[in-house]
């Protein structure tokens, strides 16, 4: 009888310890998919905030003047985070950088406009054309920052099944 229990004792020890692994493994499949999960949240909402904010500049005269700031300071955080979160494809920041140089070209102009008509009327139209192929390019690169970003921001479900393929792969 003790032989029994002895034998039953290293069979319940053999199947914990397989339930623990098991139970471990899947809490490290959940950890590394709320990682990517956490990792697609901000570099989405690096993205939000572009787009917010190039829209915003469609309507910048709309904008209230204490708005103004907030939205081009969440832009410009945007930016800067872009050089964390897109480290590995530097594109991504030079068209982040180049649309906020070019967003001061709309916002100075129309923050400015009205006297400049009264004080520059000669020059206005040129002013005024360049604020125009300023914000014609900087809505033009919408598709290009999808394209750039769209590596980065395909959430697929099938990861969680390849990353327990490849784990149960290595374990052989």
């Amino acid at each position: 009888m003790g032989e029994h229990l002895k034998i039953a004792e290293g069979i319940a020890t053999v199947a914990i310890a397989i339930y623990v692994a098991f139970v471990g493994t899947f809490q490290w499949i959940t950890a590394r998919e709320k990682l990517r999960l956490d990792l697609y949240d901000r570099r989405f909402d690096v993205y939000a905030r572009t787009v917010e904010f190039m829209q915003s500049l469609m309507f910048w005269t709309d904008v209230a003047i204490v708005d103004r700031i907030p939205k081009r300071v969440a832009f410009i955080r945007a930016v800067r985070e872009s050089r964390f979160l897109f480290a590995s494809d530097q594109r991504i920041l030079l068209l982040l950088e180049e649309i906020n140089v070019r967003s001061f070209k709309v916002t100075g102009f129309i923050e400015v406009g009205k006297e400049l008509a009264a004080t520059y009327p000669e020059g206005y139209v040129d002013i005024y054309n360049e604020k125009q192929s300023n914000l014609e390019w900087i809505m033009g690169s919408v598709p290009r920052l999808e394209a750039l970003m769209e590596p980065y921001l395909s959430f697929r479900h099938r990861e969680i099944r390849r990353s327990i393929r490849s784990m149960l792969r290595r374990r052989d």
